[in-house]
């Protein structure tokens, strides 16, 4: 995604999605997602204190034996001001059963927020191979998602100011379970994919582990699109590091015994967008599974759409396979991942994740009560290490981000206007894209091959196609930043539905348009 569904201040070309070459950045000015006004107020936390350290962070040779420095102290009064001005809200799903409870009513600490990503060593400890990819990529400032999770995610001792005045560096709490509802185009994908890789390097050099490879994390997508767009944003992340980021493909096989050896179908490098059905069915032809067992990987991070590894964990076995060398596991797109369509299938990848350190994490941009209430029942019974789990909000829960503009066209319900749209939309040449390769127009849907998937997103993130007819196979988190305009011909069949289908536009602060196409007796589900 030029940010994956994160988003960072610089894009970059959408054809490096198809490959793992780097690509200039060009600077974008600093966007504020939900200011009501033309220019947001600076944080009161860049004091000249906090600006000299910076200093001394960019001057500093990298450094593997350098640590987190020692904390600049931070009011309350100044964390209070910089989430509200951002309309971050935090609450508990689960109270920290660490804690005890206490009688008295004492405000409760807000997190500190991320102001630079030069923090993210200064303060939290994250390795220098990877600040410097994060620099490389044009990271500076990051999106409020970025500010709000990151600091809790990777030393919550720092985020809540415990360790403050010379405390103890160690990350001795445990960070909570963590549940984001942010807009489409935030940053999100960088959110998770940062404290993931930093536990896993940190946790190696602490052991004396640096050259082994060993599964420790999954993340789930619902389509085959968005996990690869994942699994191309973990490579540009973990470059230099020695991690190796793998996308489950069809047939592909994780040694339960050990939860290390993978079969892959091709190279892990390889730029293939291999993509699978959405829908969940985790059947695989025989050619498939053979010819998948032709090399061996061995990854440290996992994207998968669930079917798949479900697949893997039950099949040719009496009693499903389980993972306990995973510690982290990422649901994106948490809510459709929920849903009556995948709840079977994640949670039984969820339920093979058996180890007790296990760290979850939940992120959409839309999240029903429902959905909530599910994963607090989940992990309050489930038996983990005890752990917080916390919620955070970006803004308005379950909107779309204010520069789409949103447009309600009304069109006639005579049926001959009606088909002869349909005609138009549908002529016989696409049925054979390959019949006419100058075409600027294709359509994209589950029922395709994966290598016709593959094909029609490289040209049209190159630019060859001009309009794609799709499904709402890529109406979650898939990113073009070329994209200004969405236009829904049938009506959603939820508000959420439309939050996502117009979240392809209007990406990281970007001007967006999304029509709306309707009859009168269409815009009941709306």
């Amino acid at each position: 995604m030029s940010s994956a569904k994160r988003k960072r201040t610089s894009p970059r070309n959408d054809s490096a999605d198809e490959d793992d070459d780097d690509t200039p950045v060009v600077a974008l000015p600093t966007v504020d997602f939900f200011s009501a006004r033309s220019e947001p107020p600076k944080p009161a936390v860049a004091t000249a204190a906090h600006e000299e350290q910076e200093d001394e962070v960019e001057s500093e040779p990298e450094d593997e034996s350098t640590g987190p420095q020692s904390v600049p102290p931070i009011s309350e009064d100044e964390c209070r001001q910089i989430l509200r001005s951002h309309r971050l809200k935090f609450s508990y799903l689960i109270a920290d059963p660490t804690r005890p409870s206490r009688v008295e009513k004492k405000p409760r600490k807000r997190p500190r927020p991320l102001i630079s990503f030069h923090e993210l060593r200064s303060l939290y400890g994250v390795p220098p191979q990877l600040c410097s990819n994060l620099a490389s990529e044009g990271y500076k400032i990051p999106t409020e998602v970025q500010m709000a999770s990151l600091p809790l995610l990777l030393r919550p001792g720092v985020a809540l100011r415990e360790e403050e005045n010379g405390g103890d560096l160690d990350q001795t709490r445990l960070a909570p379970n963590f549940m984001a509802v942010a807009p489409t185009g935030s940053g999100k994908t960088m959110s998770f994919l940062i404290p993931a890789v930093t536990n896993i390097l940190k946790r190696r050099q602490k052991e004396g582990l640096g050259h082994i490879h060993e599964l420790e994390a999954v993340v789930i997508a619902p389509t085959r699109e968005l996990a690869f767009q994942i699994m191309n944003e973990g490579r540009k992340l973990v470059m230099g590091t020695g991690l190796r980021v793998v996308l489950m493909k069809k047939g592909m096989e994780v040694n339960a015994e050990r939860s290390k050896a993978v079969s892959l179908s091709e190279d892990e490098g390889s730029g293939g967008e291999d993509n699978e059905m959405e829908d969940g069915d985790p059947s695989e032809s025989e050619n498939d599974v053979k010819s998948s067992k032709s090399a061996v990987a061995k990854p440290d991070i996992l994207i998968t759409t669930p079917a798949p590894l479900l697949n893997f964990l039950t099949k040719h076995s009496k009693s499903p396979k389980v993972l306990p060398s995973v510690r982290t596991l990422v649901l994106d797109e948490a809510d459709v991942l929920l849903d009556p369509i995948f709840i079977e299938q994640t949670a039984g990848v969820w339920s093979a994740c058996t180890n007790p350190s296990l760290h979850l994490t939940f992120w959409s941009a839309t999240m029903g009560s429902n959905i909530e209430s599910l994963v607090q029942d989940r992990l309050e019974s489930g038996a983990l290490a005890p752990r917080a789990a916390v919620r955070l909000v970006v803004g308005l829960k379950d909107t779309a981000v204010p520069n789409i503009t949103h447009k309600l066209m009304y069109t006639a319900s005579e049926n001959g206007k009606l088909l002869a749209m349909r005609q138009l939309l549908r002529p016989r040449s696409l049925a054979d894209p390959s019949a006419t390769p100058s075409a600027r127009h294709s359509y994209l849907h589950s029922g395709l091959s994966d290598g016709a998937r593959a094909s029609i997103m490289r040209r049209f993130r190159a630019g060859e196609i001009w309009v794609l007819i799709t499904t709402d196979v890529l109406a979650r988190g898939v990113d073009f930043a070329g994209v200004n305009g969405i236009v829904n011909y049938d009506v959603p069949t939820s508000a959420a539905a439309y939050v996502h289908r117009a979240g392809r536009t209007g990406r990281a602060g970007r001007e967006g348009v999304s029509p709306l196409l309707s009859t009168l007796r269409m815009t009941s589900p709306l």
